[in-house]
């Protein structure tokens, strides 16, 4: 049997260090690619007039999917790994909004109700707890 350093395992990559720092990697690139379709088709001139409704809405859709797919399998989740995931969905409501990328993230958080990473993280264990 031959040994690797790291496999894809239903979308999961597990490396023989234990952590999941290729998955993170992945789902942030992944997701950034998500981001600038849905800023596409938000700034498109036949839906300028409903720009943040159709961005959010695509967001919640979309980005969050592929943020969070697989959340929860996720036993130990790092925090660290946790906030990066969070940094991209705050960089795209920045950008959606059109607020400058140094503005606070509790303030993008707060003003627009935007649930954090780790509450959605832990929402979606509980759903499949609970659902069984």
């Amino acid at each position: 049997m031959q040994k690797v350093n790291e496999y894809k395992y239903l979308g999961e990559y597990i490396n023989d260090k234990g952590t999941d720092t290729t998955t993170v990697k992945k789902r942030i690139a992944q997701s950034q690619a998500v981001m600038n379709e849905i800023l596409a088709v938000a700034n498109l001139k036949e839906t300028q007039h409903r720009r943040l409704d159709i961005g959010i809405k695509l967001a919640h859709a979309c980005l969050d999917s592929k943020l969070l797919y697989n959340a929860e399998t996720w036993l130990h989740t790092n925090k660290n790994y946790i906030k990066k995931l969070e940094n991209v969905q705050n960089h795209f409501y920045k950008r959606l909004f059109g607020v400058p990328t140094g503005t606070r993230n509790i303030a993008i958080t707060e003003e627009l109700a935007i649930m954090s990473t780790e509450y959605k993280v832990d929402v979606k264990k509980l759903l499949e707890y609970y659902s069984k």
